[in-house]
């Protein structure tokens, strides 16, 4: 493994921060997306956020910051920098590639110090194109994203506004393998139980030492992938709560007590698609309480200052194996110009038979690389 780089207080103070963002966003994601399988990026939403910050106007790059848990831009930007370069050398065992870009009209001159900003802390490339060809862009922009998630977004724009005058995309893809990885053979059909019915999924089986906790409202696993810097925590609430309203309670924030135990672990293989109609991310950040990102301002993404308005939308993919986790997340950002318990057996028995939710993150920095929830596995 590669260790991570020297952080700064300011910086670490930032990152540290941005955790509350994460369960705040994907609370607010799901209530938005409503019932059935969901999965979500609150760490491309905050990327692309970090990038953005640069080229809206003061008040809104204060707000946006805000809303990430900081006041310090420049904090943000730089461990951007050092994120983007360690993350995927961090784990020979975990593929992850974090990738940025600026496309913009060419009929404008990008402003070189939000070029240097975007290429020096966010490693973006920058494409300038003829937006007036809107056929070609749509199928740049998704050729784009379709390379840099390994193939799992293909499309995941229909159409372009043709006001638009700028893009910003981040793109995250992930494929790590389970450090205990399940044995094949040992994957059974058994029953799932979702909506008041009952179905069949592939449910995989290991008894294996892992971080295995219990309260009365949840039980919850920690799977690491390769060294074990990259971990899925694994959260199954109690039949008596709904799964929406206990992601939306607040509970995921609080700290969840650990210890490591023999585990009989039964989890069902499943993978989410990617939803057929993107999340509006803008939605999901008024809900957060970042509103200027809704207006029209000046912005200084050019030479010459501009108004415009934004729109920013995802769209993610999710697979659990026996070998371990595979998935990816694209956000865009488009600038539109104006015009009870029982007794303790002798191991921990874990059966994720009902509905469930997942959080995949980096364990040293805390970072939530993947979100969502699993009512139904066979979806």
């Amino acid at each position: 493994m590669v260790l991570p780089p020297e952080f700064s207080r300011a910086e670490l103070n930032a990152v540290e921060n941005i955790a509350g963002f994460d369960t705040k966003f994907f609370s607010a994601a799901n209530a938005m997306a409503g019932d059935g399988n969901f999965v979500c990026s609150p760490f491309s939403a905050a990327m692309l956020l970090s990038m953005l910050s640069n080229v809206t106007d003061p008040a809104t790059s204060a707000e946006i910051a805000a809303t990430l848990g900081t006041s310090d831009t420049e904090a943000l930007n730089s461990f951007s920098a050092k994120y983007i370069e360690w993350l995927p050398a961090a784990d020979p065992a975990v593929k992850i590639r974090i990738t940025n870009s600026v496309w913009y009209d060419n009929d404008n001159t990008l402003n070189a110090a939000f070029g240097e900003v975007a290429t020096r802390y966010y490693a973006a490339e920058i494409c300038r194109r003829d937006f007036s060809d809107n056929a070609n862009l749509l199928s740049d922009v998704n050729s784009w994203i379709d390379d840099k998630t390994s193939g799992l977004i293909p499309e995941m724009l229909k159409s372009i506004d043709p006001m638009t005058i700028a893009i910003q995309i981040n793109a995250l893809y992930f494929n790590g393998r389970w450090t205990r990885i399940f044995d094949k053979e040992n994957t059974v059909k058994a029953d799932f139980h979702t909506d008041g019915t009952t179905v069949k999924v592939d449910m995989m089986n290991q008894r294996k030492l892992h971080d295995y906790c219990e309260t009365p409202d949840y039980q919850a696993i920690r799977l690491d992938f390769g060294g074990s810097l990259f971990d899925a925590e694994i959260i199954m609430p109690s039949p008596r709560l709904d799964i929406d309203e206990f992601i939306s309670s607040g509970i995921l924030a609080k700290q969840r007590a650990y210890a490591t135990c023999d585990v009989q672990l039964a989890l069902p293989r499943f993978k989410i698609a990617p939803r057929n109609e993107n999340l509006d991310v803008l939605k999901v950040l008024k809900q957060l309480g970042l509103k200027g990102l809704d207006k029209t301002q000046t912005l200084s993404i050019f030479t010459k200052p501009i108004t415009g308005t934004f729109t920013i939308e995802q769209n993610a993919t999710i697979e659990f194996s026996e070998k371990g986790a595979e998935g990816a997340a694209a956000t865009i950002s488009g600038i539109v110009g104006s015009a009870g318990e029982p007794s303790a057996p002798e191991y921990k028995k874990l059966t994720f038979d009902w509905p469930f939710l997942f959080i995949i993150s980096d364990y040293g920095s805390g970072r939530c690389l993947f979100a969502g929830k699993v009512t139904n596995p066979v979806l």
